[in-house]
């Protein structure tokens, strides 16, 4: 890391003059710098290009890391950066600044007073320069539009300066027109996408371009620019403002007038603003020649009216908008010589559009090409629509680039038809209603509504499937609830006529034999027969409550508390009943539900029977695993050291403890003689019991 440190330190450039070079022949690689240099011209913008000098030379750097809106000609900063290749730009190189210091202020270096002989040698390269020249015109880069282009006469040369602004400076460039400036700024080379682009000054505000001399307050009083047939391009670009008086052959957009002037050559007029003369209109325009090479450009022009000259009617001519296109062996081949000549020719409308300026614009086919037809100021294209075949009279106007030095053939951009009135484009058949647009446009509606109609059916197959599926449970439900109810009836039939029947008459048989054992009370046989009694008399309890509960529905119930009440209901008589058990009854399985169900009932009625209870409470919740439940009444209570057992023929609390073990439960009796009695049970849900069915 040490020994790179080193390299790099020795390979970094430290002057101007070093730096310079490299920036201006694009030497490959990257190669860092330190350099300490005075502003010249400050950034416009964050990132970019900003000018300064040493006592070595000047150079042209790019992004500043400070504030850039600080900085002032004149500031002294130390600036550390690379030198990198532009993506996306061949062979260009700028020199990015990664760290800024500054150093101090010194007096702001005045510009060079330099010719524009001088300024296009290149040897004032990023040197901060003055010249003095005519504004000639004032144009925003098709390209990028966030800059804006002075072209300023010196002489026999023209010279470019660039400032960069999202305002309208049309008032201001109206000012200047015509006027003398001087132009102070850095010169560069670096004309954004244009890698190949001539030397230009760079401004840092419009305050760069100052008015010495205003041009002359008659913009008519110019030459007349009728005879330019012995000029070169580049004479023409130097005239300056001229005039120009003809008829208007069409006029569309909003800047554009395609004049015959009295000696029949044909000039475009470009309208720096205003409205539009009419077709067939004499004026005259004032403006600065520029050329395409076929025809002389007045730019940045006004206009007037003024009287009439002779008029010549030619007649239109025929053709088709493929011998506009190609040549006769069909190779591409724009027609220049119709260019602001009446033509005549029919096809089918394919396209109906705005242009950028808001002109209707129609496509006219012939089958084989197509020729842009466009409607002149003030024309309204009415009545047609695609598929249409018309035919359409107008002008042929040519649109081609303009002639600079770096671009000698200029591209012709465009042939067009100009329309001057609406009734110069006649309907010659009607397309009929059943376009291919709307043949398109109904296989859509038609698709969409199958589409639909499918989401539909499959949305309908699916509720459809789901409210069988519910339906289906519901049935087996009620099927399987009736199975149940029919099998514990038939069960409670068959114990009742046999079991119970058997009992009764064992019961009576005791009975019996109890009387005949009636004088020796005391005895052993007596007691026996007394515990047999009970005994029999307990199972017969315990047998009716089983029959009662397999003709019960209780566990059918949708809640607990409905469940205990329905259990209760033929035990409890007057006695008031107070239930509020707050566990949902789907979290308990059948078997746990019957258990709690069996426990409750022997407790009220023990409670009912043995205690002569009035009031009764019940109540139930859960925690986690653990259904926690108590039942409290106001009964005369007793003493739960002294509860008969299964000896003494009483089987309701061993029962009750037995089904309370087989679910890992607790039992607690809270009772004592005149105080009531309140039984607390706590029941573990078996981890492999599932909600309920």
């Amino acid at each position: 890391m040490f020994s790179i440190s080193i390299f790099l330190a020795a390979a970094a450039m430290h002057t101007a003059a070093e730096l310079g070079p490299a920036i201006e022949r694009h030497e490959p690689g990257e190669r860092p710098f330190d350099v300490t240099v005075c502003i010249t011209c400050p950034p416009w913008q964050n990132r970019g290009s900003f000018y300064a000098r040493d006592k070595t030379g000047c150079i042209e750097l790019h992004t500043f890391p400070g504030d850039w809106k600080k900085i002032q000609p004149g500031d002294v900063f130390r600036l550390r950066g690379t030198t990198k290749h532009v993506r996306n730009r061949i062979g260009v190189v700028h020199a990015d600044c990664e760290d800024a210091k500054f150093i101090r202020h010194e007096d702001a270096t005045p510009p060079l007073e330099i010719n524009a002989h001088d300024f296009l040698s290149g040897k004032h390269l990023f040197q901060f320069i003055r010249l003095q020249g005519v504004m000639r015109n004032v144009f925003r880069d098709e390209i990028d539009p966030e800059y804006i282009y002075f072209i300023i006469e010196c002489g026999d040369e023209r010279v470019f300066a660039v400032f960069a602004t999202d305002k309208d400076v049309k008032a201001v460039s109206q000012r200047m027109l015509g006027a003398k400036v001087a132009v102070t700024g850095c010169c560069s080379r670096d004309a954004d996408s244009r890698t190949y682009s001539d030397y230009f000054i760079n401004l840092s505000s419009l305050d760069g371009i100052a008015i010495i001399e205003h041009g002359k307050d008659d913009p008519f009083a110019a030459k007349s620019i009728a005879d330019t047939a012995a000029l070169t391009p580049k004479d023409i670009t130097v005239l300056g403002r001229r005039c120009a008086r003809g008829l208007v052959l069409a006029a569309w957009s909003k800047d554009k007038v395609l004049l015959k002037m009295e000696n029949g050559w044909p000039i475009l007029v470009r309208l720096s603003g205003g409205q539009l003369p009419s077709a067939g209109d004499w004026i005259e325009a004032s403006g600065y020649p520029d050329t395409n090479l076929y025809n002389i450009i007045l730019m940045q022009s006004v206009w007037r009216k003024c009287t009439p000259g002779r008029r010549t009617e030619t007649k239109p001519t025929a053709i088709s908008p493929s011998q506009l296109k190609v040549d006769s062996a069909g190779r591409p081949c724009l027609n220049a010589h119709m260019n602001a000549k009446p033509v005549a020719m029919s096809g089918t409308i394919m396209r109906i559009w705005h242009g950028r300026d808001g002109e209707t614009m129609f496509a006219l086919d012939d089958g084989a090409h197509s020729v842009d037809v466009i409607g002149g100021a003030g024309v309204r294209l009415q009545g047609i629509a695609e598929g249409c075949k018309v035919q359409v009279s107008g002008i042929c106007a040519m649109e081609a680039d303009v002639w600079r030095p770096n671009s000698i053939i200029p591209k012709i951009t465009d042939i067009s038809v100009v329309v001057n009135d609406a009734n110069d484009i006649r309907v010659l058949e009607t397309p009929p209603w059943w376009t291919p647009g709307r043949f398109l446009l109904a296989i859509v509606i038609l698709s969409a509504a199958l589409l639909l109609i499918s989401a539909w059916n499959i949305t309908l197959r699916v509720l459809v499937a789901r409210r069988s599926r519910q339906l289906l449970k519901s049935e087996i439900a009620k099927a399987d609830a009736e199975l149940r109810i029919d099998e514990r009836t038939r069960l409670a039939a068959e114990l009742h006529d046999s079991v119970a029947q058997n009992l009764s008459g064992v019961s009576l048989q005791i009975d019996a034999a109890m009387m005949l054992a009636g004088g020796e009370r005391d005895s052993t046989l007596a007691k026996r027969v007394k515990l047999a009694s009970t005994s029999l008399k307990s199972c017969r309890v315990e047998l009716r409550n089983c029959l009662w509960d397999l003709r019960n529905q209780a566990l059918d119930e949708h809640d607990m508390k409905s469940a205990i009440e329905h259990t209760l209901s033929p035990h409890i008589g007057d006695t008031h009943l107070f239930v509020r058990f707050d566990v949902p009854r789907s979290v308990i399985a059948d078997n746990t539900a019957h258990a709690i169900l069996r426990i409750i009932r022997e407790l009220v009625s023990n409670a009912i029977n043995h205690g002569k209870a009035r009031t009764v409470k019940i109540a139930g919740s859960c925690d986690g695993r653990h259904i926690m439940f108590s039942v409290k009444d106001d009964g005369c209570g007793f003493d739960p050291g002294t509860v008969p057992g299964m000896r003494q023929g009483h089987f309701g609390l061993p029962g009750i403890r037995e089904r309370i073990r087989k679910f890992n439960g607790t039992i607690d009796i809270d009772s004592s003689p005149g105080a009531g009695t309140k039984v607390s049970i706590s029941l573990e849900r078996p981890q492999k019991e599932g909600k309920r069915k």
